[in-house]
């Protein structure tokens, strides 16, 4: 282990996306080198854009998917935290990496720690309707904690894969008793956190989200999450286009990001 922190990307299909989603974690996570990347991504038709990601980003481990849980559990042993991202994340605000890891190690009431949560959380974009949000405490390195059993929508969602860092021996337990894909892992994670609402009670984030979901496509025909509502782009079409040389603006307007996830129109570069 030469970092504390692992942090792996679930990719399929979407290179566009993931090359988006990789550039704004490296731009806007300040002490980016506290942790190994790994990205495990599946395709069909898509390799050739994949190895042209990998020659890109050459600090990243690209990992073909076979077994995923497996891969996943192997990967964590040798890790004491893991961040979870998809590949259709985008992060957009300045953020310690190193600084949210460690306060999550050293906070053992601490279940999880979200960039994806924040005072400007207050929609819920799957379910379509306002949040209510919870009762947040300050701590005094500046970040947010608040008691996540029984809280409304996203508040109550406290393992996911998309954007949050998470103590690998409490990953690790649970891992091996799933087959199938980062949204069975996710539906798993949800079905157990109940486990922790004594142990680990609370739930960290920042003051502000630093990452969001952008739900314009869909690559698991089983997912509940709604996409395409406002800006809907086929995978073919970010396919086509990346071929083409163009690559996603990573720049969306901040004062419109106030959901875990959110549509936002796609610029090209």
């Amino acid at each position: 282990m030469k970092h504390p922190l692992a942090v792996i990307y679930f990719s399929k299909d979407r290179a566009m996306q993931l090359h988006a989603s990789l550039t704004s974690f490296q731009r806007y996570a300040t002490n980016y080198a506290v942790s190994d990347v790994f990205v495990l991504f599946q395709t069909d038709e898509y390799q050739y854009q994949y190895d042209n990601l990998c020659e890109e980003f050459k600090t990243v481990f690209f990992i073909k998917e076979t077994e995923l849980t497996k891969q996943v559990h192997e990967i964590l042993t040798h890790y004491k935290a893991v961040l979870f991202v998809v590949d259709d994340t985008l992060f957009y605000r300045k953020f310690d990496l190193a600084a949210c890891t460690d306060y999550l190690l050293q906070h053992s009431k601490v279940l999880g720690f979200s960039l994806r949560l924040g005072r400007n959380i207050n929609i819920s974009h799957v379910h379509n309707c306002d949040i209510n949000p919870p009762v947040f405490e300050k701590t005094k390195d500046g970040f947010l904690t608040y008691k996540w059993f029984g809280k409304h929508r996203e508040f109550c969602y406290p393992i996911e894969v998309s954007s949050s860092i998470y103590r690998t021996t409490d990953i690790n337990k649970f891992l091996l008793e799933v087959k199938g894909n980062p949204g069975h892992i996710e539906g798993q994670f949800s079905r157990k956190s109940k486990l922790f609402k004594n142990s680990h009670p609370y739930l960290s984030c920042l003051e502000n989200s630093v990452a969001f979901s952008v739900p314009v496509n869909v690559v698991r025909s089983e997912t509940r999450c709604p996409r395409g509502r406002s800006y809907p782009i086929s995978i073919k079409e970010l396919a086509s286009k990346f071929d083409d040389g163009l690559r996603i603006n990573i720049d969306p307007p901040i004062e419109t990001i106030n959901g875990c996830h959110v549509e936002v129109r796609y610029r090209f570069q």
